[in-house]
This record gives C-alpha cells, sequence and structure tokens, in this order.
C-alpha cells in the first residue's frame, strides 16, 4: 500500500434521504457517483462511488445548517478519501464549505 500525498478533484449527483423529515433536526444518509481525478492529470479521471451520512438542522424558517461525512472511493485506482461538508442555507442561498483528508490514499 502507497500513501503518497495527492491532489484530488472530484464532482458527483448524490441522492439524500432524510430519516425524520419532519423534525428540526434531520438525519440523512447520502449516495452518488460522479468522476475524480487525480493530480490535475486529466487522464486519471475515473468512476467514483461515495456513501455518506449528516445532519441537518433547521434554526427557522429562513435558515438552516448542514453537516455531513462522504467515503469516496475511486474506482480505477483504487483511491479513497474521507470528505467533511458544512453548509449554511437560506431560502435564497446555499454556502458550502468542504474538505478531505490529509492523505489520500491509494493502492
Amino acid at each position: 500500500m502507497d500513501n503518497q500525498k495527492h491532489i484530488y478533484e472530484n464532482y458527483s449527483f448524490d441522492v439524500q434521504y432524510y430519516l425524520f423529515a419532519d423534525n428540526a433536526l434531520k438525519p440523512y444518509i447520502n449516495a452518488g457517483v460522479g468522476e475524480a481525478m487525480l493530480n490535475k492529470d486529466r487522464d486519471t479521471k475515473k468512476l467514483q462511488w461515495n456513501i455518506g451520512t449528516g445532519l441537518h438542522y433547521t434554526l427557522n424558517a429562513n435558515w438552516s445548517i448542514q453537516a455531513d461525512w462522504k467515503y469516496a472511493y475511486h474506482r480505477n485506482s483504487g483511491a479513497r478519501d474521507s470528505l467533511w461538508a458544512r453548509a449554511l442555507f437560506t431560502d435564497l442561498v446555499k454556502v458550502t464549505s468542504t474538505s478531505n483528508s490529509d492523505e489520500l490514499s491509494s493502492l
């Protein structure tokens, strides 16, 4: 196993399922599929799968916050990563911040 540091870019289409949709605090699960690229090399663009979980909290009628964790798996290279995100929602705008672990592990 190789524990090198890599630059990792990805996008994905995700689906979220809220477990208690009527509550102010809504835990959820998510899953998605997309594409990832390693080290800014377009030749490494490959299929990526991800799964995760999170919490969405409604502050009032206009504001809510959300935090989630996703596990991403880059199918062809075997790379995997842990992604943390947090978001602030208003009725007009969504502001998101995402971070990943310091190291992206690859096989």
